[in-house]
């Protein structure tokens, strides 16, 4: 199980880079040095992804070996193949559906990545704020 939760949230995050979710953060990391800036304005004009952070929401409140496990090891090992930084937001089910509801009613769209149960999801799932990372992920757990 542990394997399949690791998987799903690497193909998550992999996904969320792919369909560039943090598109208005690119902008701003881009002044750091004239390279930075350089490689930021060739991505930009070609529509790639230049957001060097993922945010996820990760509800629930995992055991203490479980978010040492993702922070230490798992997310730590994603940012140094990546080249990214990954903040994760341990937050109750229940602030979790909040903070969605009010990224999705100001349109300030933070969150990368849920992690969440998918019991009151619905109304985003089926308003397509969800994407379905089956079409990134059928060819891997073919037996």
């Amino acid at each position: 199980m542990k394997k399949m939760t690791a998987f799903c949230l690497a193909l998550g995050m992999m996904a969320s880079l792919l369909a560039g979710c943090s598109q208005g953060a690119a902008s701003s990391s881009a002044s750091t040095s004239a390279a930075t800036e350089s490689t930021a304005t060739a991505e930009e004009s070609t529509g790639a992804i230049t957001s060097t952070e993922l945010n996820i929401v990760y509800s629930g409140t995992p055991e203490v070996h479980e978010k040492e496990y993702l922070m230490n090891d798992y997310f730590k090992g994603f940012e140094e193949e990546y080249g990214v930084t990954v903040n994760v937001d341990f937050v109750p089910q229940a602030d979790a559906i909040t903070k969605v509801q009010t990224e999705q009613e100001t349109g300030n769209i933070v969150s990368d990545i849920l992690y969440v149960d998918t019991a009151n999801m619905a109304p985003y799932i089926n308003g397509g704020w969800m994407e379905d990372i089956c079409l990134f992920s059928k060819d891997t757990f073919q037996g």
